[in-house]
């Protein structure tokens, strides 16, 4: 079963990349922009690579991606690049197990994100878009509540 899954995510790509994998495992440089920046972190040199891709009955999508040899630091960023296709749909993703929590997914800036089990509803425009994990999103629903909390810190004391 896990096979045939791994099989028909292969169909979800465009411009030769395979939405089924991380996107570090894709071929970014074979169709990327590569230039260098400095690192937001050390501020030495590092490198943004940058290309669009069009998916499949959604929209075109700019990824960039960059990283620094220095420090290690490393950002992600998706912008989207045209408008929602008219064959665009509303995807319910069970979690069942920890396999789930490791899918890739594009969550679009227009998302609504809806987790039931613990009351939590995000509207459109949080977060903007982004190409995670299903584990990665929840990390930065997570993130994103402890930093915006006005209730934290020492008001709350």
């Amino acid at each position: 079963m896990k096979k045939k899954v791994e099989k028909d995510l292969k169909n979800y790509s465009a411009h030769r990349m395979d939405f089924s994998k991380p996107l570090e495992d894709n071929a970014l440089s074979e169709e990327a922009v590569v230039f260098k920046v400095p690192c937001h972190n050390c501020q030495k040199e590092g490198e943004t690579k940058m290309c669009s891709v069009s998916i499949p009955y959604f929209k075109e999508l700019i990824i960039m991606a960059f990283s620094c040899d220095f420090c290690g630091a490393k950002s992600r960023e998706v912008k989207p690049g045209g408008a929602v296709s008219d064959k665009a749909k509303k995807i319910t993703m069970p979690v069942e197990d920890e396999d789930d929590l490791k899918r890739f997914l594009f969550k679009s800036e227009t998302c609504r994100m809806v987790v039931p089990e613990i009351d939590l509803e995000l509207t459109m425009g949080t977060l903007g878009g982004v190409y995670t994990t299903i584990e990665g999103l929840i990390e930065k629903v997570y993130d994103n509540m402890k930093e915006n909390n006005p209730f934290v810190g020492d008001s709350s004391d």
